[in-house]
């Protein structure tokens, strides 16, 4: 292309095909599992203490007996005793003159608006 205009001499020229940057070479296996070990080399105690209590907790629960079963005769028995240990009603008398007497004050005597 000697016989080029001139302004064609000042358009640079695509390239020919791309121009790969190598960057730093590729770490092997063995590197790669060096580094990952360093970097998690400081959590490795809290996940030691995690699996240990997780450990201690399904050896507790595999010893320990379970609850019993509660059958409807156990639950018919706990209502008689709570039955029975409950104090009698106050007579429907007491109940009527005394409706306030829970009250930690009397009610108030409200006088009407306007006397008859």
């Amino acid at each position: 292309m000697p016989n080029q205009p001139s302004y064609l001499k000042q358009v640079p020229q695509p390239s020919r095909g791309p121009e790969l940057k190598k960057g730093p070479p590729r770490p092997t296996v063995k590197q790669r599992l060096i580094n990952t070990r360093e970097r998690y080399r400081k959590l490795l105690p809290y996940a030691a203490t995690i699996l240990a209590t997780l450990a201690v907790l399904f050896v507790f629960d595999a010893v320990r007996p379970g609850a019993p079963r509660l059958t409807r005769k156990d639950i018919d028995t706990a209502v008689e005793e709570a039955l029975a240990k409950m104090p009698p009603a106050p007579a429907y008398n007491h109940q009527r003159r005394n409706r306030h007497s829970n009250l930690p004050f009397p009610p108030r005597r409200v006088s009407p608006a306007f006397p008859v």
